[in-house]
């Protein structure tokens, strides 16, 4: 027979892991947002994001936009989930190295709207070569997130719906995160950085500058789209 309070402590360290196997998975978009948008700062800037306001804002709206996509897929069946978790990482992961590789072949920002943008990053074959071995590194860098989740039981990441009190915790923080990062803005930003909120990036333009590098680079996507729906600023 074994030491009892030896088997105790395995218990409790068990049932402990159990408990938080959900908690990380609900990390697991929220992290991995903010992840890729440091490695595409990284790319795009060639330097570690700054720690400042736009910084805050960029770890704001991402932590936001994580809790979006993490609400997202936790509403199926833990295999359901599982395969929605894998193809939005994976399109994201894509998303971002084609954006950085037409960024640094165009020295600008794509229009998203406007499918030849695709087209446009393969079309130059000799640039497109110098753009991957300049960008090597932040290309591989973006892939880690899928590769957690590929060895999901490796990291004891569970695809478990969530209770409906736990998938109220996930909506409470997405809007907690996403109203700090306006609050934040609202009280510290500059007026041009309001207005390049305000304004939004209007459809049918590349994305701007200005909001990739304040606001994140899918933050700034979610302007556009919030201008072509025509949202409110705000929202």
């Amino acid at each position: 027979m074994g030491n009892p309070e030896r088997q105790g402590a395995s218990l409790k360290k068990s049932a402990r892991s159990r408990w938080l196997r959900p908690e990380r998975s609900m990390l697991f978009f929220p992290l991995a947002i903010l992840y890729w948008e440091m490695v595409f700062r990284t790319g795009v800037y060639h330097a570690l994001p700054q720690l400042g306001l736009q910084g805050v804002l960029t770890l704001l709206f991402s932590l936001a936009l994580g809790g979006l996509l993490c609400l997202a897929t936790t509403l199926c069946s833990p295999r359901t989930n599982r395969i929605l978790s894998l193809f939005a990482t994976a399109f994201l992961t894509f998303f971002y190295l084609l954006v950085m590789l037409y960024r640094w072949q165009y020295d600008a920002f794509p229009d998203l709207g406007k499918g030849r943008w695709l087209i446009q990053t393969f079309a130059q074959p000799r640039q497109l070569g110098g753009a991957v071995m300049d960008c090597i590194f932040p290309m591989i860098a973006l892939f880690l997130p899928m590769l957690i989740l590929s060895f999901a039981d490796l990291f004891s990441l569970d695809f478990t719906p969530p209770s409906w009190p736990g998938r109220a915790g996930i909506l409470a923080w997405t809007l907690l995160f996403h109203a700090g990062g306006l609050v934040l803005l609202s009280l510290l930003g500059s007026d041009a950085l309001r207005a390049v909120y305000q304004s939004g990036c209007p459809a049918g333009q590349p994305l701007g500058e200005e909001a990739v590098s304040a606001f994140g680079l899918l933050t700034a996507l979610r302007l556009q789209l919030k201008d072509l729906w025509g949202f409110p600023w705000s929202v």
